[in-house]
């Protein structure tokens, strides 16, 4: 907490970062709420309180077997696991903070940087497919046919890389490349993330990879469009537009072509086990807990020990579940009705977002970043339904990132004619300036 502190006295400081707009305070407010339940979920109740609370007979059990029949106990089930959820957020949350108070070119080199590290997972994941052993595996993984790059779950890697895909768009429609090699670069990066996408024969990656596609497309066309207004051209956007639409087919071939005779046989059966996939049995069972834990839940981060109680003996084998693998029904179950009011309040601020930015002119700075951003918020939640990528720390610092852009630049007009805020530091270096040439 205090290296935080001091980087945000920095930032202010050296004039890198201005007081934040109304929009991501209010997304503080929900992340705040976020953290004052679960802090409450570790406060120690006194035995007649915590039993009180419905689902406790398992601690119940387990403290009367101890002999400390007076033992204090926190609404949390496990409070460790529920320190090292609220711990986790500092990161995306740091992150999102910052980014929301960084101009248009400070938030694109942060765009930037999110493209290298993905293009970087992608390539890994190429290196994964052809060397065919465990030799370029992380974290002491075994070899397996899913290749998942810097990840430890190949749909979290999915997920990265097609969000990233659609950063990737609008970098370059806002900043169009002018040469040869600059729009060589930008295809190269795409066919990589999109061939990336597919060898990780993530069912739901393809989806998101479609969708990501046919959102850059149309930023794109409706960037071109507004330029050709602007420069006062009429017709239709002719050939550059021709290009860029041959241009993604051309990658979507090439990352069909590399990979089909690879992947192809796998995504085919993996879309035919669609219909037995166990995901409809944890959210059958994660209901059913919801249900005994309903109304304060039992506490963040403590799926995996409600969920080894409600699972039918039937269903028990070797394998452990240790996530819901829908993230709205997990939040529900850990926090109760507290968790269906943040999951609203989320998607109606990524709703109010996404609307101002399609209001505001796409060829205005950072906007197309920030529609782009609307895109990837979108995608992880949709995602979310039928996984849990926001319980991996890559993907929650690339979520943070993608609402950080959908919060108006404070130094950026508003498409009234006015500017937002501006860096007090800026004003005062400004108002130095006139007084010395005065």
């Amino acid at each position: 907490m205090m290296s935080f502190l001091l980087l945000v006295h920095w930032t202010v400081s050296r004039g890198l970062f201005v007081p934040l707009p109304v929009a991501a305070l209010v997304a503080g407010a929900v992340v705040a709420v976020y953290l004052v339940v679960g802090s409450l979920q570790l406060v120690p109740l006194a035995p007649s309180a915590w039993r009180s609370f419905p689902g406790r007979h398992l601690i119940d059990l387990s403290i009367s077997t101890e002999g400390s029949v007076g033992r204090r106990w926190p609404a949390s089930l496990s409070p460790q696991d529920t320190r090292d959820v609220l711990l986790a957020m500092l990161p995306p949350f740091t992150l999102f903070v910052l980014t929301a108070g960084l101009p248009p070119r400070s938030r694109m080199v942060l765009a930037q940087g999110a493209v290298a590290i993905a293009a970087g997972s992608a390539l890994l994941g190429v290196l994964q497919l052809g060397a065919g052993d465990g030799s370029f595996f992380p974290y002491g993984l075994p070899p397996y046919t899913r290749l998942p790059g810097l990840f430890a779950n190949f749909n979290h890697q999915a997920t990265l890389l097609t969000g990233v895909f659609m950063l990737a768009i609008a970098i370059g429609v806002e900043r169009p490349p002018r040469d040869v090699p600059r729009r060589l670069a930008l295809a190269l990066i795409l066919a990589l993330l999109a061939i990336g996408t597919l060898i990780t024969s993530s069912r739901a990656g393809l989806g998101l990879l479609a969708a990501a596609g046919a959102a850059g497309l149309l930023l794109w066309v409706t960037a071109a469009a507004a330029r050709r207004t602007r420069e006062g051209v009429r017709g239709p956007p002719g050939r550059r537009l021709g290009v860029l639409a041959g241009g993604l087919v051309g990658i979507g071939l090439l990352a069909l072509l590399f990979v089909g005779s690879y992947r192809g046989d796998l995504m085919a059966n993996r879309f035919g086990e669609a219909v037995d996939d166990l995901r409809f049995t944890f959210w059958v069972n994660t209901v059913h807990a919801i249900a005994q834990y309903a109304p304060i839940g039992s506490g963040l981060g403590t799926f995996d020990f409600v969920y080894q109680a409600v699972e039918p003996l039937s269903q028990i084998d070797k394998s452990f579940v240790n996530h819901a693998h829908n993230d709205y029904l997990e939040l529900v179950l850990e926090m109760g009705w507290a968790g269906i009011a943040l999951i609203g309040a989320a998607f109606a601020w990524v709703a109010w977002r996404l609307a101002a930015a399609l209001r505001r002119p796409v060829l205005q700075p950072g906007v197309a970043l920030a529609r782009a951003g609307g895109v990837v918020v979108l995608l992880v939640m949709a995602h979310s339904i039928v996984d849990y990528p926001l319980r991996t720390e890559a993907i929650g610092c690339l979520f943070a990132l993608a609402c950080a852009f959908l919060v108006n630049s404070p130094d950026v007009d508003d498409g009234r004619g006015r500017v937002r805020m501006r860096s007090r530091s800026r004003e005062r270096r400004g108002g130095r300036a006139r007084a010395m040439a005065g």
